[in-house]
């Protein structure tokens, strides 16, 4: 039986380490979303700029968003949301936009419910590719070989 090569193994360990972070940024983008629909007041915010441009690494892909702000307590606080064609065709400069913040942290904020469909759904799915990654690697170092039939 061969010895594990130690940079694999370091490797493969690393995709792991990056699997639980990942997993636990998933974990805080749910929290937030739900204290969020518990804690959040609801304000009117003004739409700012609109933009559409093409995602690099696509295959031209574009996206659609909207920059808006909202004041709290008289203190400026900005954001942006990506949406769909549609949505982003309705919306118009110095228009309306409903945003739900913090009270405590008025900078954490969404806007309709569009933003919180698959909350933590990203960091999810690179959470399980870096755990496949890495734990096939770690099984594949530590599992016996066959010996080669020539």
């Amino acid at each position: 039986m061969s010895r594990p090569n130690p940079t694999f193994l370091v490797m493969f360990s690393v995709f792991l380490v990056i699997a639980f972070f990942l997993w636990r940024a998933a974990d805080r983008a749910v929290a937030v979303n739900a204290r969020l629909d518990v804690e959040g007041v609801v304000i009117a915010g003004i739409i700012t700029d609109l933009e559409t441009g093409t995602l690099a690494n696509s295959g031209g892909q574009r996206y659609y968003e909207i920059r808006y702000r909202y004041t709290v307590g008289g203190v400026d606080y900005g954001g942006a949301t990506r949406r769909d064609r549609t949505d982003w065709q309705q919306a118009r400069r110095d228009g309306p936009i409903e945003v739900t913040y913090l009270p405590e942290a008025p900078e954490i904020q969404r806007t309709i419910v569009h933003d919180i469909v698959g909350a933590g759904l990203p960091w999810r799915i690179l959470s399980i590719i870096f755990l496949a990654v890495g734990g096939f690697g770690l099984f594949y170092q530590f599992a016996p070989k066959r010996p080669r039939n020539t």
